[in-house]
């Protein structure tokens, strides 16, 4: 999938007052979560959408990164 394809089925994140981040599709993130392997051309906020679906899951996350656009998806891990 790419990372087109993944932001216009889970949607984007939304930035809760001292609580972090949420998904704004819980639902359909978890239906793609299921199945995802890989998220080809992603950018920074595909890899900070998926670092958060996870996260609300309950799952461990761990992001390594390649430069300063990636800072988003570390932080939040």
């Amino acid at each position: 999938m790419t990372g087109e394809e993944f932001r216009s089925k889970v949607g984007g994140v939304v930035k809760k007052l001292d609580e972090g981040y949420s998904l704004e599709r819980k639902g359909e993130f978890v239906h793609v979560a299921k199945t995802l392997k890989v998220i080809g051309r992603a950018n920074p906020l595909d890899k900070h959408i998926l670092v958060t679906g996870l996260k609300e899951q309950g799952k461990v996350v761990s992001v390594t990164g390649e430069g300063i656009n990636d800072v988003d998806a570390l932080s939040n891990a």
